[in-house]
C-alpha cells in the first residue's frame, strides 16, 4: 500500500515536485474487493461486509488516490504497473494516469505476472523509465 499512501500524502508533500507510484490502487474499495477474493478465495460479494468491519480497525475504505491525483493538476506522476498484476489489475494504473491533467505525467506498463513485479521482471526497463522521468523533472520542474 506504499504507492497509494504516497499519493494520499501528496497534498501535504508540498516540497516534492513529482511522485513515482509503482503498483498503486486507484481506490481502496476496489482494491479490497480484489484482495479479499485472491487471498481468502471468498466471493467478492463478501467484500462489502469485510470493508465495513475494517472500519473498526481504522481502515477507511473511502480512500481514493485517483481523486487525489485529480486534485493535483500541477503535480507530475510516474505510474508503473505490472501488466499481469492479479491483485491490483493494470486498470488501476490507467485510471490514475487518466486522472492526472499534468502533461508531464507518465504511465509505463511493464510485463509481469504478479503484484509489484515491475522491477523484478525487467529491471533495465524499469530503471530507464524511472531515470528518464527524473531527468525530465529536473530539466523542467513543476511550477507551483
Amino acid at each position: 500500500m506504499g504507492a497509494a499512501t504516497v499519493i494520499e500524502a501528496a497534498p501535504e508533500l508540498t516540497a516534492v515536485g513529482a511522485l513515482v507510484a509503482d503498483s498503486a490502487f486507484a481506490d481502496l474499495s476496489s482494491a479490497m474487493k480484489g484482495g479479499l477474493t485472491r487471498f481468502t478465495f471468498l466471493p467478492g460479494l463478501l467484500a462489502v461486509p469485510a470493508m465495513e468491519v475494517s472500519r473498526a480497525f481504522g481502515v477507511l475504505p473511502t480512500l481514493s488516490p485517483v481523486d487525489v491525483v485529480r486534485s493535483l493538476p500541477k503535480r507530475a506522476f510516474l505510474f508503473l504497473h505490472a501488466s499481469g498484476d492479479p491483485l491490483l489489475g493494470v486498470a488501476n494504473a490507467h485510471r490514475l494516469f487518466a486522472a492526472s491533467s499534468n502533461r508531464a505525467s507518465r504511465l509505463d506498463v511493464i510485463a509481469g505476472h504478479d503484484h509489484m513485479d515491475t522491477y523484478t521482471h525487467n529491471p533495465a526497463r524499469y530503471m530507464t523509465v524511472l531515470l528518464a522521468f527524473i531527468d525530465q523533472q529536473l530539466a523542467h520542474p513543476a511550477q507551483s
